[in-house]
């Protein structure tokens, strides 16, 4: 019998959480798969409210972690600062916010890919942060 408690045991250990996104900093790493180098794109969650910027405006808004969803809460705030016109073949920043804002403005499925990589997904699109 303490054989088979002890394989019981053993097999809750393997079991891991997701880790707490509460308290977090992220850089934007891609969108749909374009990567984003940009230093102004960054993801942050606080405890219950998440800032985001793709680069130039900044999402903010309520949010609530449902099992390995991440649900907005109330609805997401936006700056509506006019962001720099593409040149040179650079990306349409503004383009890429709508784009972003469409996917955090819905429940995203968390998946933690490592404790430095996490994706966002939805129908809306996908967002890849990475510290």
């Amino acid at each position: 019998m303490p054989a088979l408690a002890a394989m019981l045991l053993a097999g809750c250990t393997s079991v891991q959480a997701s880790p707490p996104i509460a308290g977090t900093q992220w850089r934007v790493a891609a969108l749909n798969g374009e990567p984003i180098d940009d230093p102004q794109a960054r993801a942050v969650f606080e405890p219950y409210r998440m800032t985001i910027s793709f680069g130039c405006n900044t999402g903010r808004g309520p949010y609530r972690v449902d099992g390995e969803r991440l649900v907005p809460d109330g609805g997401q705030a936006r700056t509506e600062m006019a962001c720099m016109p593409v040149t040179d073949g650079g990306p349409d920043i503004m383009a890429r916010e709508d784009r972003g804002f469409a996917v955090t403005s819905r429940p995203m499925q968390m998946s933690w890919e490592s404790a430095s990589h996490l994706i966002l997904q939805n129908e809306a699109g996908r967002i890849d942060l990475r510290r």
